[in-house]
């Protein structure tokens, strides 16, 4: 019998008659133990139409990655070959089907929503998760990864928990409450008719509506038990357990022991648990006298009633009598990982096998994609490992795993622990320098300055130099805007390696990125050249010495390494480091004038780096993508993703990242006609620039649009001061674009006889790019028009336009396009780009599209289902008036041609 919760059930019966529909949506219920949340699921499961599939978490089960997934998509295990070969290869490797090497957390997270898509086609999919709150890690994250992506897909994802832990938060919730007195009373004559009226009451009011308290708080009475004192807070939950727990004292023997192993093996499944009894030779009389007194249920899974009752067995058994439990378990578990923490909970002490079959179970997690896992698993290993070198390795491998599942927190804990307990000074150095790593990668850059700099002090030359080059120190001095100093930290290790940085690639990347913010760029780019053939494209140095040819404007050179690193880590499922490198693809084409082009790998990167998490990352990526938005003309997209960056990079003192989010805000409010408030953005911007030592305008471009802002808002005495200072850092760095923006600027200053020349010589300087080029056109017919040398305005004004066109600069565009007609010209209206038409996920996938992609690919490679791009696909070719996919790639054609 189900009695009340009638608004509870509308909303989750809304969300089922979506999914009918073809309309997905998730929902989280959320309440304490027995408070009626698999109730509800049940009721689901008997009035839904379409495929249901069903998992609950499970304690054990933590420890297992992908556990509850697996169980979740057991029916559809036959279609999982049928997915795209990467994802099928991923998935089959999470969930333990075919042995793997390693897979991405986010490919496996790609798979699972392509394949409750494809189930979807034909009729509605409701996934139900109970006991969320028992979930394992990996299962969570790919549920959470799901669950935002089901809008046009006919998939309805249900799961309840005590609480839903950070990857479901986000979901929409429903808060169970306890049931009305008169609800209650009409649940307790359904379910316990005989209980007088009197006891009834002392149940009702003892149980405070919970429906689980209120019927094992009934059978209590009949068995002549007490209840909790009222005039005390009750914790429902523990007295509920104590309620089972003398439930199952009074079975006999035998029968508890079978409902030890159950409870132990719980994540090992029935056919373990049975063969578990084989071997203790309990017999199935056990097992029906548990389910007689039903604390498991009937059949043959081996189910407990409530988990509630689960834990009441496992936690009041005797330890003694637990580990027993664990090492029979172990000898009939087939599965590695499980099998080596049976052992693990049946260790009393340090134990050199178990410690081994731990860190092999470890590997087998990796290769399933379960670094979270993984990491606990090494860990305890550790614990298990009486040796200390062996055991600080150990730590250091789970720091490791537990990175690449996004705990840094976790994982700077145990590299400090690693390093305290090792006399390996190698070890020591390593963990340390890793350890500055994560602490600047998450904003605290006084920690990461600290321990990098005492393990330097106290190593040798070599390993000294080795700490310098690959810890967060530099990092962390770049982003305080502290140039100077970093420069001489990368310089210290190069005299300490004993090398001019052409060995150590590290050190090469140091060297080069500090002197190029000094303005020594000849010897950067030196540098960056040597080191590009050696580094490996996987990896963020890769990335790092590839990004050293945007800012030394070496293109040609910059779009090659990134079109070969973006594809490797593309057909890798490295999404973190893809993140990162495609922030650097979308500011190497927004410099060479394909802006549109830019703006998708924009909108991925920042995507890709919210789901990472990293304050550092998202800073950056939202800064840029605010830049590519006000370029764009999208001013409030573009106010809102830089006033983000700017709060995020403020909180953390993150001065890098700070005065990229003032540019992209100062070069809005530019763009705007806003002159004050640009200049109110970017003149702390200049000046943190000045203070920290930067002497190459090329790397954050702002001190051109600080220059024009004082012009036009007609500070120019402070705009030719300004103009000094930049003028003798585009010498001093022999940058061909800030030579080229100087001149504009200088032109933008010189009094009217002299104009005429100045324009024309910015003009003609090369190096500037087509949208810095347009600018300084459209400056110039400004003064020749305000000259009332109209009729010659209108040249420089036509190319202005035609330039601020093929870059998609809308905004900038309608600029040239009034200063045409203010001359008298005639001007044609402004047609719409697909920038405009189109939403930003539209034109993520147009652009995929585009690049030759069918509809399955462009979904694996945006993390959205088929139907979806199918969604937004028939969208845009209608907005845009194509008919074809050519069609669409002539249209989108524009923005992948320019060079500078």
């Amino acid at each position: 019998m189900f009695v009340g919760r009638y608004a509870e059930r509308a909303r989750v019966d809304e969300l089922i008659a979506r999914a009918a529909s073809g309309q997905g949506g998730a929902l989280a219920l959320r309440g304490e133990a027995g408070i009626g949340k698999s109730a509800l699921l049940e009721h689901v499961v008997a009035n839904a139409a379409g495929e249901v599939l069903r998992a609950r978490g499970a304690e054990a089960e933590t420890r297992l990655p992908f556990a509850t997934l697996h169980e979740l998509l057991r029916p559809l295990a036959s279609s999982v070959d049928r997915l795209p070969a990467p994802q099928a290869a991923a998935l089959n490797a999470a969930l333990a089907i075919a042995p793997a090497d390693g897979t991405s957390r986010l490919a496996v997270y790609a798979a699972t929503l392509t394949l409750l898509a494809s189930a979807a086609a034909d009729r509605a999919v409701i996934c139900i998760v109970d006991d969320a709150h028992w979930v394992d890690e990996a299962s969570a994250g790919a549920l959470g990864f799901v669950a935002r992506r089901l809008e046009h897909d006919a998939v309805a994802l249900l799961v309840s928990g005590r609480e839903v832990g950070p990857a479901l938060a986000g979901l929409e919730a429903v808060e169970l409450g306890g049931l009305g007195v008169d609800e209650a009373r009409a649940l307790l004559a359904a379910r316990r008719p005989s209980l007088p009226p009197a006891a009834a009451d002392v149940v009702v009011r003892a149980a405070r509506g919970n429906p689980l308290a209120l019927l094992e708080f009934a059978t209590a009475l009949d068995d002549g038990e007490g209840l909790p004192a009222l005039d005390e807070p009750l914790a429902v939950g523990e007295e509920v357990q104590r309620t089972f727990a003398r439930r199952a004292q009074r079975l006999s023997p035998e029968s508890r022991r079978a409902l030890l192993l159950a409870a132990a093996g719980e994540a090992s499944g029935p056919d373990v648990i049975w063969a578990a009894l084989e071997h203790e030779q309990v017999g199935s009389a056990a097992v029906r006298e548990a389910q007689g007194d039903e604390l498991l249920l009937a059949g043959n899974a081996l189910q407990f009633c409530h988990p509630l009752a689960r834990s009441a067995i496992y936690h009041s058994a005797p330890p003694a009598e637990v580990r027993t439990a664990h090492r029979t378990l172990a000898r009939v578990t087939p599965d590695p990982i499980a099998r080596a923490w049976h052992l693990a909970e049946a260790a009393t002490s340090s134990d050199a096998s178990v410690a081994d079959a731990l860190e092999r179970a470890a590997a087998e997690a990796r290769g399933r994609g379960g670094a979270a896992v993984e990491a606990g698993t090494l860990e305890r290993s550790a614990r298990l490992t009486a040796d200390v070198e062996p055991r600080a390795r150990r730590l250091v491998a789970a720091a490791a795993a537990a990175e690449a599942a996004g705990h840094a927190i976790r994982a700077e804990r145990l590299l400090a622990e690693a390093a305290e307990l090792s006399g390996d000074a190698v070890l020591r150095a390593d963990a340390a320098a890793r350890r500055s790593y994560l602490l600047f990668d998450r904003g605290d850059f006084d920690a990461a300055l600290r321990i990098a700099t005492e393990a330097a002090d106290a190593a040798r030359p070599a390993l000294a130099a080795r700490v310098l080059a690959s810890s967060g120190i530099v990092h962390a001095l770049a982003h305080r805007l502290d140039v100077t100093e970093a420069r001489r930290i990368a310089e210290r290790a190069s005299w300490l390696a004993d090398t001019d940085g052409d060995g150590d690639l590290d050190l090469a990347h140091m060297l080069a990125w500090t002197w190029e913010l000094t303005g020594r760029t000849s010897d950067a780019l030196e540098l960056a050249r040597a080191a590009l053939p050696r580094v490996d494209p996987e990896t963020v140095l890769a990335i790092d010495v590839a990004a050293h040819f945007v800012y030394l404007e070496d293109y040609g050179t910059a779009r090659e390494a990134f079109q070969r690193i973006v594809g490797r880590l593309r057909r890798t499922s490295a999404f973190g480091n893809l993140a990162y490198a495609l922030d650097h693809l979308a500011n190497l084409n927004l410099r060479t004038g394909r802006t549109v082009l830019a703006y998708g790998y924009s909108t991925e990167a920042v995507q890709l780096m919210e789901s990472i998490g990293v304050d550092v990352g998202v800073a950056a990526s939202l800064a840029r993508l605010a830049l590519i938005e006000a370029v764009l003309g999208q001013s409030e997209r573009a106010r809102e993703h830089g006033a983000r960056a700017l709060e995020v990079a403020a909180a953390r003192g993150d001065r890098w990242n700070e005065v990229r989010a003032r540019a992209a805000l100062g070069f809005e409010a530019l763009t705007a006609g806003e002159y004050e408030p640009a200049s109110t953005f970017l003149t702390p911007a200049v000046q943190m620039l000045a203070d920290g030592g930067v002497h190459h305008p090329n790397a954050f471009r702002v001190h051109g649009d600080l220059v024009e802002a004082l012009v036009r808002a007609g500070r120019r005495d402070e705009a030719a001061a300004e103009l000094e200072s930049f003028e003798r850092d585009a010498e001093q760095s022999a940058s061909p674009w800030a030579r080229a923006v100087a001149a504009r600027c200088g032109a933008l200053l010189a009094d009217d006889s002299a104009c005429e020349a100045a324009f024309a010589a910015a003009c003609e300087a090369d190096g500037a790019g087509e949208l810095e080029r347009a600018r300084t056109l459209l400056a110039y017919g400004e003064r020749l028009r305000r000259l009332r040398r109209v009729r010659e305005a209108r040249e420089p004004l036509r190319g202005a336009l035609e330039s601020f066109e093929r870059v998609a600069a809308a905004r900038w565009a309608e600029r040239a396009r009034a200063e045409l007609r203010a001359t008298g010209a005639r001007v044609p209206s402004a047609g719409r780009g697909a920038h405009e038409e189109l939403t930003p996920q539209e034109l993520q996938v147009a652009l995929a599209v585009a690049d030759g992609l069918t509809n399955k690919e462009v979904a694996a490679r945006l993390f959205l289902s088929p139907k979806t791009i199918e969604f937004h696909l028939t969208r845009a070719y209608r907005k845009l008036g194509v008919r074809s996919r050519a069609e669409l790639t002539r249209v989108l054609e524009r923005s992948r041609t320019i060079e500078p």
